[in-house]
């Protein structure tokens, strides 16, 4: 992971800068937006004073998007700091690893594959209702299939997914971007049937009126 800090001054208003600001900005690879639309980095306070700042968290790669002007403060090497894993990431990162393989391998393992099969190509959060759905054939699930996908979202894959969204309705997806390309390498998660079902889903769901943007 690297971060960028700078001095940022932009229209904020003569409150914010008589009061320090600091503007930080995670994950800045992961930026992933349709075609058409400026990049998050190219929309980034570019005047240097005052006493707001910018903090850029991102990995190395990709590099900055082509939109980001040159003279950019992302742009020089020189205010880049590359930060080390902290102390047991690997760790950690090892052990949600071991807990797909265990679940994909274990007792249960077909609603394992399905559900993480579906969550690895969707590649975003999705709903124990969506994945219960999704996980029957687009059929409506029984009450022992949504059990058991709410077990292993909640439970036996805690480790391996984070809930996102509302309390009221929560979504599930990767706890962490590194788990979601370890599970696309994976020959059962990675199989083109759950892109299929999916887009499916998104056909049923169109046929009935749900709004497309």
């Amino acid at each position: 992971v690297r971060t960028t800090e700078y001095g940022a001054r932009a229209h904020i208003g003569p409150l914010l800068l008589a009061t320090p600001l600091l503007l930080v900005v995670d994950g800045l690879d992961e930026d992933i937006r349709p075609s058409g639309l400026p990049s998050v980095a190219s929309l980034l306070p570019t005047l240097v004073g005052g006493r707001a700042h910018v903090l850029v968290a991102s990995r190395p790669h990709p590099e900055l998007p082509v939109d980001v002007p040159d003279g950019h403060p992302l742009t020089p090497p020189s205010i880049r700091v590359d930060l080390q894993p902290f102390e047991g990431a690997k760790r950690l990162a090892d052990r949600a690893r071991q807990e797909i393989y265990s679940l994909t391998h274990g007792a249960d393992a077909d609603t394992a594959v399905e559900v993480l099969g579906l969550l690895t190509t969707a590649a975003g959060p999705l709903s124990e209702e969506d994945l219960a759905f999704l996980s029957n054939d687009l059929a409506p699930p029984s009450a022992v299939q949504r059990r058991r996908v709410r077990r292993l979202v909640t439970e036996q894959a805690a480790r391996s997914l984070e809930q996102v969204g509302s309390a009221e309705q929560p979504r599930y997806q990767f706890a962490h971007f590194s788990l979601l390309e370890y599970a696309q390498a994976n020959q059962d998660l990675g199989d083109p049937e759950y892109r299929t079902r999916i887009h499916r889903w998104a056909q049923w769901w169109h046929d009935r009126g749900w709004p497309t943007s």
